[in-house]
Formats: structure tokens, C-alpha cells, sequence
């Protein structure tokens, strides 16, 4: 009985103790990734003090895990000393009074069968310290194991390549229930066409990307490309055909050549190079110490954020993709920069559907149709010229604050 207290008490304070131990990995994860942010503010003590917090509530569960070792192990040598004392005091009082059923010999032999006796059960009481540990750990990983994927993978047809047809059929879409950000969106576009998504943040200009890759799964309408709904399609061939730039780019800790290819062996080192010199970046990337074998190291903190925009376009650009995706692809990169995105997107996008998000209207004017969404809903459609025309028009009030902006500067 006091064996399975023990066990509930135990699971308990090695739960807990789990449960810290995340929390302050991920403290220190997070405040080792964003010191520069940390230095820049002065918040060192601030941090300093939430890390003593922190790594006190995971020191006072560790003194909860203790505190339960150290009532048990002294409550079993109790328990192992006082059957010890009553087996002495019985046997002794039988032998002085004579008794032939006990025995000096049966004395000894009951001493030793106690000590083997409980033994055994201390050491078992040891492992399954170690095993209670392994067990918690083993159930949080199995947590997330046995989730339900919100993103079923059922289609059969492999994309191979896509003509670039894209049909957005009444669309409606929330992250949180209740509090739609698409509102009905229908849009067409046509194979080998560039449009734009303009509007203010919040929109849902980034979140029609989203759908499109299938991250999330729209809560009705239907998304088509070549005239098969996306879910027909598998993941993995249609997130292929699909080469996205974000804003926000990522690298690994790897050389420029690797964060190119991402380890794709189709993909050769010659064929990077003239991708790079068709685009205009090989010039760049031989400008670095190491050329292609230059270490970026951990999230490309060696390059600018310009730099890093363009290793991320020729990314996109040397997996030939049948669509082209540009999230906010200019706004954090020069002049310099963002002239050779421009000159590299006309080569780029010929012959292949692309879709632009752009803040900046000015890196979108040359598309051959713009999208003028707003609090989830497309309010205008045309090219640049035409939605000027527009009296009082969104997209003219946008470009107007720009212009006037840019004009300032």
C-alpha cells in the first residue's frame, strides 16, 4: 500500500519536474537567440531575475521529488529494523524459555532472509526512480506523437508539374473559431500570370499563401489548380511544385551552398551557379571568404537581411517551381538588393504562374493583375493604371500615402 502512495506521489513530483525543466529551456533558448534584443534594451536584469524565478520553481520541484525519496527510504529501514527486532525478541525470549522449536541456528537464518528480503525491495525502489523518470519523459513525447494531424494527406495524384490554373472558389477561413479573416474570397488566375495581394497588415494576404501550401484547411469554399481540388493532390508533390519567399527568411547553420540546395542531390553545384549569374547573386556569394562554401552559421547571422533575401530567392528559383510565391519578399532589403529581385523576377516569372504580397506598390506596379484585399475580402481588382482611376479606391489612397512617404524622405 505505501509502495503505491509512493508511486502516485512520485509520478506527480517527476511531472513536475519535467514540466520545469521545459519551461526553462525554453527560457534560455529564447534569451540566448535574442540577446542582441536583450543587450539593446538593457533588460539583462530584468532577465536575470525572471531566470532566478524560473530556475527557483525548478529547484523547489527537485526538493518535492527529494522530500518523497527521503520520507520513503527511512519509512522502509524502519520497517525493515523493526521486523528485524520482533523476529530477535521472539526468537530470543523461545530460546530462553527452552522452546525446541526455535533454534540459535533458526535465529541466524531468519536474520539473513530478512536483509535478503528487504534488500530487494530498496533497490527496486531505486530503479523505479529512474524508471518513473523514463516514464514521464516517454508520455510527453508520445503527447505530441499521438496528436491528431489537422492536415490529412489522402490525395492520390502526384503533381508533376503544374500548368499554373488557380481557382479560389468562395473561400472562407479562421484560425480562431467564430473570427473569420477570409470572408468569401474568389479569385482566378491564369497560367502564366503574375498578380499581386496588396492591402493593409492584418488582411489575410499571407494567410491565402497558407491555404494554398495546405497548411490549414479552409472552413469552406475549394481551392483548385489545374482543375483538381489541392486536396487531391499528395503534400509532398504539391508543396514541390509551389517555391515560396518569405520575409522572414531562414538559414541554417550550413554553408551558402547547402541553404541553396537544401541538401537536394538533383540539384548540382554547376546549376546553382548559373542560377546565381542568371539572377545576378553569383557576384555576391563569390565576394564572401568561401564563396558557395561560406558558413552562414546559426539563422544566417553572418549575411544581412538583404543578403539573406537573396540566397532565399535563388533558392526558390533553382528548384524550377511551377509556381512562384513572393511574401513581402523586398521589404527588408536595399536598393541595391531590391534591384536585383526586380531585374530577377522578370526572368523568374516567365512562363510561370506567380503570386506577390506586397506592402511596397511600387515592387508590384508591372503585375498583370493586382488584388486589393481588405478585413478579409477582395474590394478591387485591375492592373496599376486602372486602379488609379478608381475615385477614392484603396489602392489609390495606399499608393497616395506612399508616394507622399517616399516623397518626404
Amino acid at each position: 500500500m505505501f509502495s503505491i502512495i509512493f508511486q502516485k506521489k512520485m509520478k506527480v513530483a517527476f511531472n513536475e519536474v519535467r514540466n520545469e525543466i521545459a519551461n526553462l529551456n525554453t527560457f534560455i533558448q529564447e534569451r540566448l537567440t535574442g540577446m542582441k534584443i536583450v543587450q539593446l534594451f538593457n533588460r539583462e536584469a530584468i532577465e536575470l531575475e525572471k531566470f532566478k524565478t524560473i530556475n527557483q520553481k525548478h529547484n523547489g520541484a527537485w526538493l518535492k521529488n527529494i522530500l518523497y525519496n527521503s520520507i520513503f527510504f527511512p519509512i522502509a529501514d524502519i520497517v525493515s529494523s523493526l521486523t528485524l527486532g520482533a523476529i530477535v525478541y521472539y526468537a530470543g525470549i523461545s530460546i530462553m524459555k527452552g522452546d525446541s522449536v526455535t533454534t540459535v541456528g533458526d535465529l541466524f537464518a531468519y536474520t539473513m532472509l530478512i536483509n535478503m528480503l528487504f534488500n530487494p525491495l530498496r533497490q527496486i525502489a531505486d530503479k523505479f526512480n529512474v524508471m518513473q523518470m523514463g516514464i514521464i519523459a516517454a508520455d510527453r513525447v508520445f503527447e505530441i506523437l499521438e496528436k491528431n494531424e489537422n492536415i490529412q494527406d489522402k490525395g492520390t495524384i502526384v503533381a508533376t508539374s503544374f500548368k499554373g490554373l488557380i481557382q479560389i472558389k468562395d473561400v472562407r477561413f479562421s484560425y480562431i473559431k467564430d473570427e473569420e479573416v477570409l470572408k468569401g474570397i474568389n479569385l482566378n488566375v491564369q497560367p502564366a500570370e503574375t498578380i499581386a495581394i496588396v492591402g493593409s497588415t492584418g488582411a489575410g494576404k499571407s494567410t491565402i499563401v497558407n491555404l494554398l501550401n495546405r497548411f490549414y484547411e479552409i472552413n469552406s469554399g475549394e481551392i483548385k489548380i489545374d482543375n483538381h481540388n489541392i486536396n487531391e493532390y499528395t503534400l509532398e508533390s504539391l508543396r514541390k511544385q509551389i517555391a515560396i519567399v518569405l520575409q522572414d527568411v531562414f538559414l541554417f547553420a550550413d554553408t551558402i551552398y547547402n541553404n541553396i540546395t537544401l541538401h537536394n542531390e538533383s540539384i548540382s553545384r554547376e546549376a546553382v551557379i548559373v542560377a546565381a549569374k542568371k539572377i545576378g547573386v553569383h557576384e555576391f556569394i563569390m565576394s564572401l571568404p568561401e564563396g558557395y562554401d561560406y558558413n552562414v552559421k546559426e539563422r544566417g547571422v553572418m549575411l544581412s537581411s538583404g543578403q539573406r533575401q537573396l540566397i532565399a530567392f535563388l533558392r526558390a528559383y533553382v528548384g524550377n517551381p511551377a509556381l512562384l510565391v513572393l511574401d513581402e519578399a523586398t521589404s527588408s532589403v536595399d536598393t541595391n538588393s531590391e534591384e536585383l529581385i526586380q531585374s530577377a523576377m522578370k526572368k523568374i516569372t516567365e512562363g510561370k504562374t506567380s503570386v506577390i504580397i506586397a506592402h511596397r506598390l511600387v515592387t508590384v506596379q508591372n503585375a498583370d493583375k493586382i488584388i486589393v484585399l481588405d478585413q478579409g475580402k477582395i474590394v478591387e481588382t485591375g492592373t496599376h493604371e486602372q486602379l488609379l482611376k478608381i475615385k477614392d479606391g484603396l489602392y489609390k489612397n495606399l499608393y497616395k500615402v506612399q508616394f507622399l512617404k517616399e516623397e518626404e524622405v
